[in-house]
């Protein structure tokens, strides 16, 4: 089985980075393939958990949005590196639209994990989180809050 995981940044410090370099580095040493594919690197890469080498790491054509271009390479990537399974790390990063050409690859599933922050719902992690913030902006529950 071959697995895909496609989010905004890797290797970057975070949770969302840190679990997927622990779950790549399961799967290859259970004898997946796993690759991952982002649209961006962060300086501070070098103290992320160590990923293991059978780990393919590519990055989109274009850094930052949703562009035919990209869609495109993530398309190709699935289809050439006989992937599976994709796992989208769903973050705040406007990037799932890159996802709709993968709809023509049939017989591919696809895991959306939704990632949350629970100090974006005021729109400012300095701020602390209060139930009268959480009441002032219950856009977060849908989906749609602010960014910092």
């Amino acid at each position: 089985m071959n697995i895909l995981y496609y989010l905004h940044q890797f290797p970057a410090i975070g949770g969302i980075e840190t679990v997927t370099a622990t779950l790549a580095n399961y799967f290859v040493s259970k004898g997946y393939g796993v690759t991952i594919v982002s649209h961006i690197a962060k300086d501070n890469a070098d103290k992320t958990v160590a990923l293991d080498s059978r780990v393919v790491v590519l990055r989109m054509p274009d850094a930052e949005g949703v562009t035919t271009r990209n869609q495109m390479f993530l398309r190709d990537v699935v289809r050439d590196r006989k992937v599976d399974v994709v796992v989208f790390q769903d973050s705040y990063a406007p990037i799932e639209r890159n996802l709709l050409l993968l709809k023509s690859t049939k017989n591919k599933g696809l895991v959306v994990v939704e990632n949350s922050a629970p100090y974006f719902i005021t729109g400012s992690a300095m701020q602390a989180v209060s139930l009268k913030n959480i009441l002032r902006n219950p856009r977060h529950f849908l989906g749609r809050c602010r960014r910092a």
